[in-house]
């Protein structure tokens, strides 16, 4: 097993533990949080305003890395799914398209007299503007009844039937008035002739208007659209959290929920050791696995600090759980608010054909072109949080090095496991103490974490497991 193995044994023993420390409400998945870093827990400001740091946290990509595993990316959420969104059209199967042709036929004057009004109105209908959405063949008739009327209707939800097509100005009051005056009446006379359809009107015109709507909010967040405002004054896709800071906060100064973590690390080379988490094998690592230091800058690997490195156990315990729940903001059709909408692309999936060799004959939502990543598209949904872990390195057998007894003589220490600092810029640790065993043989090393200092929005806690929605990848059980 490599090194890579152990370090995610790891993150797997810790959400485990978290799992069980927290009442085991649903299943939580380990996770590398990698550059990102752990969790920025104070995300409003003095005047109550989201943190940008805060926000751009949430909105890294998460993907899987093996089995129950999961790693931040450097992708955005928002970037990634606004290049689904692109890529999102509506279709109508052969069967609905026939129907529409047919009716084009049957209404041919009036469908004429429509296109030619709307033209002199807003200029051209271009195949380029069909295709943009979705549009296929050369009916410009479908381009304003299969979308436009979509984009008038309110509360932005088209409704057509017999009963009402004689009063459009009802149920289309996003129609401009140019087109209330002198482009409805020709609709209604259309639509006179179209009753077979309007079930294929509505469907298709709701669909198109839905990606609009969500291409808008995704790429262009505002006040008016549900966006959120950040402490650089700027609009972006909203996330909620669950809790307030305050609330974090008291989680974490609570320290009755508890757990804690033993790797065990046996040398079997020079410079490498066999290393079990918590009982279960992790891999075969080198001393640098665990680093301890005097500052940012300096670290030391486990075998510097010891005399003898046969045989080490490390202990992490963890205090002051906290269960973070986390949404991105979800599209309301009728208040055209949020942006989290995965229903058409979950139907896009599913129209896809078994072999994978196109979609299915049927009316609905299709991505083209397609692309296996998404699949592994991922957004925060839970986090759960600790304090950062007081530490305890005990050897079996050996001194002390003078390495060693110089960090209790240090106020600002460091320690990091796989790479990961188990530290912040606020908060590191204020004292080591070494303590002899009983039996004559081995020490103890022994490591607490200091009060957070510094600027409030840059204490973090540390990520002890995660869950996330993989709503694209609709074949995982």
């Amino acid at each position: 097993m490599t090194d890579e193995d152990a370090r995610i044994a790891f993150y797997r023993a810790i959400a485990k533990k978290a799992n069980e420390a927290v009442g085991g409400q649903g299943e939580l998945t380990s996770i590398d949080v990698g550059s990102n870093g752990n969790f920025p827990y104070n995300y409003m400001d003095s005047n109550n305003v989201f943190v940008a740091s805060a926000w751009e946290y949430l909105n890294r990509l998460c993907v899987p890395q093996g089995r129950d595993h999961i790693k931040f990316s450097d992708i955005q959420v928002g970037n990634r799914y606004e290049e689904y969104l692109g890529h999102l059209s509506y279709r109508l199967s052969s069967k609905d398209q026939s129907a529409l042709n047919a009716n084009h036929i049957y209404a041919q004057e009036s469908a004429q007299q429509v296109v030619a009004q709307y033209e002199e109105l807003y200029g051209t209908i271009t195949p380029e503007m069909m295709t943009s959405v979705g549009i296929e063949g050369n009916a410009k008739i479908d381009y304003i009844i299969n979308y436009k009327l979509g984009q008038w209707a309110k509360p932005n939800k088209l409704q057509l039937s017999t009963g009402n097509i004689k009063e459009l100005t009802d149920q289309l009051p996003n129609a401009p008035s140019s087109v209330v005056q002198l482009l409805l009446p020709l609709i209604v006379q259309y639509l006179g002739s179209s009753t077979e359809v309007l079930g294929i009107v509505n469907a298709s015109g709701n669909a198109r208007q839905r990606i609009t709507s969500l291409k808008t909010n995704t790429r262009h967040p505002s006040a008016d659209n549900g966006g959120l405002t950040t402490n650089d004054n700027k609009v972006h896709i909203k996330y909620n959290i669950s809790q307030q800071p305050d609330q974090i906060v008291a989680d974490l100064k609570n320290l009755n929920r508890t757990f804690s973590v033993t790797m065990n690390a046996e040398r079997f080379d020079e410079n490498k050791a066999h290393l079990a988490v918590d009982g279960n094998v992790g891999g075969d690592v080198d001393w640098g696995f665990f680093t301890v230091g005097g500052g940012v800058s300096v670290n030391y690997q486990l075998d510097k600090l010891s005399t003898s490195t046969d045989k080490i156990e490390i202990t992490l315990d963890f205090t002051g759980l906290c269960d973070i729940r986390i949404s991105p903001s979800p599209f309301q059709q009728d208040t055209q608010q949020g942006w989290w909408d995965p229903e058409p692309i979950q139907n896009a999936l599913h129209n896809r054909k078994p072999d994978g060799s196109g979609y299915k004959d049927v009316s609905g939502y299709i991505l083209e072109p397609f692309s296996e990543d998404i699949k592994v598209f991922g957004v925060l949904e839970r986090l759960v949080v600790a304090n950062f872990p007081t530490i305890k390195i005990s050897y079996s057998a050996g001194k002390a090095s003078e390495l060693a007894q110089s960090l209790t003589e240090r106020s600002e220490l460091t320690a990091s496991v796989f790479g990961i600092p188990l530290f912040s810029a606020e908060q590191e640790y204020s004292e080591a103490k070494i303590e002899k065993h009983s039996s004559g043989e081995g020490f103890t090393v022994s490591m607490k974490q200091s009060d957070p200092t510094g600027s409030a929005l840059g204490q973090r806690a540390y990520v002890v497991g995660a869950w996330v929605d993989r709503s694209f990848d609709v074949e995982r059980p």
